[in-house]
């Protein structure tokens, strides 16, 4: 073993008495006196002197102590022969007061010490732990409400103590006392780890463990010590979470229920903490960065721990424990920062000091007992009160807080004992625990309610949800027209809510959207959503939801997986019957196939939100007009032959017609009184004559323009002849109040239901956080696209961005099929990659179900071929050799105009190196003025907009911000490009590649 704790091998040694806490390791002198005898000292104080006589404490009368046991002896019952299945409730009483005052008077003198020593919460990730969970009572409605925001941290713990079987009746029973706590109010505890072993882990016997920890870990809590240790990732730091009990009073176990029992108080001799110490080791060897080691120890109702769990804590954290959490005695006991491996008599270095094998200094943290979260001891104020401890890490401990709480009944809630200081009960308690931990670490209860809050509550309820994760109460107000307004204390819960929300008004707009972007549509309308899934695979905008789904990070990967589970929510309630599905699926349920409506409900994921965030890109800023005007360019070749002046005609037509850009209107009038006069406008001069492409089949290129003009209009929304949209910002100057007025006018087409969802969203009221919003998403994507904070006000149109480049290319074919391109004099070869296509089989459609397996083809550096050069296949023909499919039609390839060269059309788009669009979409509906709205505009990379802001001061802000690739490779003559070279046109892809959009580690394009 690593060298011991403080203290002595004796488990009934005394504890030091001095500043400085020996180790058991002897030092260079090897003097280790100075842990003194504590237990002559006359002068120690009583530990007991001012705490509440364990008669007015202990729940089952006033039974006094063995009169021949001096006060604080050291005596463990658990230790004698008798059983707890042949204990009366006077045995039991009888021998647990036995060991009431089992403490030595000098171990109060050493933690009136150690609270003073305590740092206050530091830097790092923050672990919260709380005490015992025990039920109370059949009403749980509001349990978790009020201490959600105490227990609020990076990883929030607790000990469950007591089943949760489905399998057994709901029960408590008298001593010995048996507990099995109904399922659903696991759905009120705000915690994210369940501690499942403790002396009531199999109060309903095997089956009954295993039911629990089948309930616990369905609602997605992670649970340690049944079976497993935990390991979980917090703030990109892997912390292992070990838990031990004493035992599980008697009751038998089998073997495959591994509960890690370690006999803390069970045995007279020393204790056996090799498998601590084992586990602690291989947690550290499989790179866990920090260890807590969780304990269901200690003897009841006993406001400080005897003397060997000093000794055994000291230990565990020699062994490598960061921290040390302790519950079971149903009181709080006293906590203190251990310093290991530093010198002693250095300043600062105080009450507990280990050294451990690895000579490492570090700071470790022991919570001898937390107390309860809940507990069935009612009129007792000492249990019903606790504390969430919390403790910072970064490297060791930072620091450490506590925050008091109380249980209240009717309904059962754990709420901030600071709430409730006017109970005289609870001041005192408060105080109490003060003196006994500390008053320089504890933490500030949470704020009382805003009188936004307040003004929440007194709307009438309508209905309400239990949505699994959620750590506090949350509400919904529906406005005129049925507006969502989103009331959330975090921001987490708040995606909880507008899951369950937003899937509830437009689930199958999110169904029909996600399956649009992934090209899984077939799945569910079978043929008729073919040619839509191969196009969103060519296209990329299935690529682009997984590079956005790797690159989510930190806070806006919580807020999603939220919504995500806020979504998943709602499509448990409609199959649970709990709640009305989508009407849409009851009509298309039976044209469909499915047998129940619910049949075609399927979880949402990460990926598939952010597919929905992917279609904007698409839906903003893919351009496709390079096609089409390479095709009618292309079409002036030979238009002229047999014409007198043949060549001067066509070198007029494309100077005085194609050439020439002037404005429908002027540009350079001022609104009235305005003095914002445009800049004077100039003709420009496009000398495209140069720019003409290389000969491309004239087939593939009609094919291509006809398939990228109906691209366009069913990606951009785009109609038939001309469109438009417009965003307005009017300077404070310019108003009465001396704010920014903002308007826009998006110009989209009415749909049922709309593209838009209107919605308001706040953190603010409930928990003081940053987002404080009313707008509208674009699509059923959960970031406001246009609305106001009350600081900022914004709108969003669709700009004419140059993102994306066209180019032909020349294709070597390899056994029929596409195998290479040519650039730069070189053939390199095309990356083939299969996608799986899932058809559904819809009779009433005419679909057939099957699976397609198609090849798509890139080149060496990433641009997608959409079409090549061959000749057509209609479906019920037999091809003339191998084909391609390409979304459009079967195609054979070949050298259909015999010019000797394959042609094919591939493209890039600055979407294909967009990071982080959906954070810099959400900062900008949290800026504090435009300044901080136009910083977060540099991370819109790849779905370009026209943007109009104002702040309440009255600045204003216009841009259509987007990094555009700078096309410096492009080489020009003068101010004409060179042929094949024009970036409006088919560039040549034999000379010419890809291009990279540059972005740092927040996704911010390289304005370099």
């Amino acid at each position: 073993m690593s060298a011991a704790a403080c203290g002595s091998d004796d488990p009934a040694a005394p504890v030091v008495s001095d500043d400085t806490t020996a180790d058991a390791a002897t030092d260079d002198t090897g003097d280790d006196t100075d842990q003194g005898d504590a237990a002559t000292d006359d002068t120690a104080e009583d530990p007991y002197a001012a705490w509440p006589d364990p008669k007015t404490v202990f729940p089952w009368g006033a039974i006094a102590p063995d009169p021949d046991k001096p006060a604080w002896a050291d005596a463990r019952w658990e230790t004698e022969s008798w059983g707890m299945e042949d204990a009366t409730i006077i045995e039991y009483a009888t021998k647990t007061l036995q060991h009431y005052q089992t403490t030595s008077p000098d171990i109060a003198s050493h933690f009136a010490k150690t609270g003073a020593e305590i740092p206050p919460l530091g830097d790092g990730l923050v672990i919260s732990l709380a005490g015992d969970i025990l039920w109370v009572g059949d009403n749980w409605t509001a349990f978790g409400a009020g201490a959600a925001p105490v227990t609020e941290a990076d990883l929030r713990i607790a000990n469950l103590e007591m089943a949760t079987s489905a399998e057994h009746e709901v029960q408590r029973t008298g001593v010995p006392v048996r507990f099995n706590g109904p399922p659903e109010l696991l759905d009120h505890l705000p915690f994210d780890v369940l501690q499942l072993n403790n002396n009531h882990s199999v109060d309903m016997g095997d089956d009954g463990a295993l039911s629990t920890k089948a309930e616990v870990e369905k609602r997605g809590f992670v649970t340690t010590g049944h079976g497993e240790h935990a390991t979980v990732d917090v703030k990109g730091k892997k912390v292992a979470l070990l838990s031990y009990t004493w035992g599980v009073n008697r009751r038998d176990y089998t073997t495959a229920l591994e509960l890690f029992v370690v006999p803390f108080g069970h045995t007279d001799g020393p204790v056996d903490l090799g498998i601590v110490e084992a586990q602690v080791a291989a947690a550290r060897a499989d790179g866990a960065d920090h260890v807590v080691v969780l304990l269901h120890w200690g003897y009841e109702f006993e406001w400080f721990p005897a003397q060997h769990f000093l000794q055994l804590s000291r230990q565990m954290v020699s062994f490598g424990a960061d921290v040390v959490a302790g519950e079971g005695p149903h009181v709080v006991q006293p906590a203190e920062l251990c310093w290991v491996n530093h010198p002693e008599k250095v300043p600062g270095v105080g009450t507990c000091s280990v050294r451990s094998a690895d000579g490492k200094p570090r700071r470790a943290a022991i919570l001898y007992s937390l107390g309860n979260f809940t507990n069935d001891i009612e009129d007792r104020i000492e249990v019903e009160t606790g504390i969430v401890a919390k403790v910072s890490l970064d490297g060791d401990v930072t620091g450490l807080g506590w925050t008091p709480i109380v249980l209240r009944q009717d309904p059962v809630r754990v709420e901030p004992a600071e709430a409730h200081l006017s109970d005289p009960e609870v001041a005192g308690e408060i105080a109490r625990l003060e003196k006994h931990l500390g008053a320089g670490w504890r933490l500030p209860a949470p704020l009382p309610k805003d009188p936004e809050e307040e003004a929440l509550l007194t709307i009438d309820e309508t209905e309400s949800w239990t949505l699994p994760g959620l750590t506090g109460p949350a509400y919904v107000v529906r406005t005129e027209a049925n507006v969502p307004h989103v009331y959330a204390r975090t921001r987490e819960d708040l995606g909880r809510v507008l899951g369950f929300t937003l899937a509830r008004d437009r689930f199958f707009f999110m169904e029909l959207q996600r399956r649009y972007s992934l090209g899984t549509i077939a799945g569910l309308l079978g043929d008729a959503g073919l040619s839509n899934d191969m196009n969103a695979r060519l296209t990329g905008v299935s690529m682009v939801a997984d590079r956005l789904t790797d690159a989510v990070r930190g806070d806006m990967k919580l807020y999603l997986e939220a919504f995500v589970d806020g979504v998943n929510a709602y499509i448990a309630a409609v199959k649970a019957g709990k709640i009305k599905g989508p009407s849409e699926l009851d009509i298309a349920a039976p044209l469909l196939g499915a047998e129940n409506p619910t049949d075609l409900l399927t979880p949402f994921t990460l990926r598939d939100v952010l597919a929905i965030s992917a279609a904007l890109l698409f839906e903003t800023n893919f351009r496709m007009d390079d096609v089409e005007r390479s095709r009618k360019l292309a079409a002036l070749d030979g238009a002229f032959d047999g014409v007198d002046a043949s060549a001067l005609r066509e070198a007029g037509f494309l100077g005085d017609i194609w050439g020439q850009f002037r404005p429908l209107a002027p540009g350079n009038a001022s609104a009235p009184g305005f003095g914002t006069s445009g800049l004077d406008q100039v003709v420009t001069d496009d000398t495209t004559t140069a720019a003409v492409p290389k000969h491309i089949e004239k087939g593939l290129l009609n094919r291509i323009a006809a398939r990228t003009a109906e691209l366009q209009r069913g990606i951009t929304h785009e109609a038939f002849g001309a469109y438009g949209s417009n965003a307005w910002a009017v300077a404070g100057s310019k108003t009465e109040t001396g704010g920014a007025l903002v308007a826009g006018d998006g110009h989209l087409s009415l749909s049922v239901p709309s593209l838009m969802y209107q919605v308001g969203m706040d953190t603010r009221a409930l928990g003081k956080g940053s987002i404080h919003q009313l707008g509208s998403f674009l699509t059923p994507f959960p970031i406001l696209g246009v609305g106001t904070n009350g600081e900022v006000a914004w709108s969003m149109v669709n700009p004419v961005v140059d993102v994306t480049d066209w180019y032909r290319e020349e294709v070597q074919l390899t056994a029929g099929l596409p195998s290479a391109s040519k650039f730069q004099g070189e053939w390199k070869a095309l990356k083939a990659i299969e996608e799986t296509y899932v058809i559904a089989d819809v009779p009433v459609l005419g679909s057939v179900g099957r699976t397609e397996k198609w090849l798509r083809y890139e080149t060496f550096d990433g641009r997608r071929l959409l079409d090549i050069e061959g000749t057509p296949v209609p479906e019920d023909a037999a091809p003339s050799g191998p084909i391609v499919h390409l979304g459009a039609t079967r195609i054979v390839p070949g050298d259909v105009d015999g010019d000797g060269v394959v042609t094919a059309v591939t493209f890039d788009f600055s979407a294909f190196d967009a990071k982080h669009w959906p954070e810099g979409l959400f900062n900008m509906g949290v800026a504090g003025d435009v300044l901080d709205y136009r910083d977060a505009t540099r991370a819109i990379v790849g779905g370009g907009l026209f943007m109009a802001a104002g702040d309440k001061l009255g600045n204003v802000f216009y841009s259509s911000y987007q990094a555009i690739p700078c096309r410096g490779y492009l080489p020009r003559d003068g101010a004409t490009f060179e042929p094949g070279a024009h970036p409006a046109y088919l560039l040549d892809g034999t000379r010419f590649g890809g291009f990279t959009i540059p972005t740092d580690d927040d996704g911010h394009a390289d304005e370099a």
